[in-house]
């Protein structure tokens, strides 16, 4: 007999809001399921499209409101967006506390998506244990990355793996000693090499819970165009776009964060260097519309 089944935040080992999943109720039998979201303000989401060329997932929204990324169209109450095998996925940012009715024929897709992110969200909660700088540092450069990409037009799979790859950047990290994570001195040269690794420490989670575009974009996000970044020193077009905004938001961040070693930059000492280097480790085209986009998000 099919009965509901009640669940609280079914990420709720991670502290920072924007990566809870929300809390849900769901209804299943052999040919349907059902699933409400209840999600909040400020979180930016894809609805996915289903896996199986026979299902077809409806979604209602029936409380508050979302607006959709490609259009910028608001959706409300009693909108209602379909997506069959092969569509793109419907990337969205939360306007206000929203519930959304999920059918699913055909596709058990709550079970396959929670059991496949597990070990990815484990790492990263482990990440946030021992480096709450590293965590919240990726939730504020995703913010960055996103209006970055919409700017230049990503949508759909383009946008998501990208979201995802900014979000999980620095998943690696969760592997390395916590004595050379958290050192409150400038790392040695030895030490700087083991944090570099935390590129490709990820990889297997990475691949196996999203896909190998998402991870080629985490490997490259310290490269740089004029060949001095890591892990491999490739330069200019071997280097994915998507990684270069990345690494432009990165580096941004880092300059102006205050950590346990050094003073942070002010914004606009940060800016002016993107500036300086823009042409020459950076995509000039994207640091200019990086720069827009900081002032807009930071108060300077």
């Amino acid at each position: 007999m099919s009965k509901l089944i009640e669940c609280d935040h079914y990420l709720s080992y991670t502290k920072n809001p924007v990566a809870q999943g929300g809390a849900y109720q769901k209804y299943k039998d052999d040919l349907l399921e059902i699933i409400v979201y209840k999600t909040f303000p400020g979180i930016t989401k894809h609805l996915i499209e289903p896996k199986s060329k026979n299902c077809v997932k409806t979604f209602t929204i029936i409380k508050g409101t979302i607006q959709s990324l490609d259009t910028q169209k608001v959706l409300g109450v009693g909108n209602i967006v379909v997506l069959k095998y092969g569509s793109e996925p419907f990337p969205f940012k939360v306007l206000e506390e929203t519930e959304i009715l999920e059918h699913n024929y055909g596709e058990n897709s709550l079970e396959s998506v929670t059991k496949l992110n597990q070990n990815v969200q484990m790492a990263l909660a482990t990440l946030q244990e021992k480096d709450q700088y590293t965590y919240e540092h990726s939730m504020v450069i995703t913010l960055y990355v996103e209006a970055i990409a919409v700017r230049l037009g990503y949508k759909g799979i383009k946008l998501r793996n990208l979201i995802w790859a900014t979000t999980y950047h620095d998943l690696g990290k969760a592997f390395i000693d916590d004595e050379i994570l958290n050192k409150k001195a400038p790392l040695t040269e030895e030490e700087y090499e083991i944090i570099k690794t935390h590129v490709v420490k990820g990889k297997d989670l990475i691949v196996n819970a999203f896909n190998e575009d998402v991870f080629n974009i985490v490997l490259q996000h310290h490269e740089r165009l004029d060949g001095s970044g890591y892990p491999h020193g490739v330069k200019e077009d071997e280097i994915c776009e998507e990684a270069k905004i990345i690494a432009i938001c990165d580096s941004y961040h880092a300059m102006v964060e205050d950590r346990v070693y050094k003073k942070g930059k002010s914004r606009l000492d940060a800016i002016n260097e993107l500036k300086d280097m823009a042409g020459i480790k950076y995509d000039k085209r994207i640091v200019d519309i990086a720069i827009e986009v900081f002032r807009d998000l930071d108060v300077f």
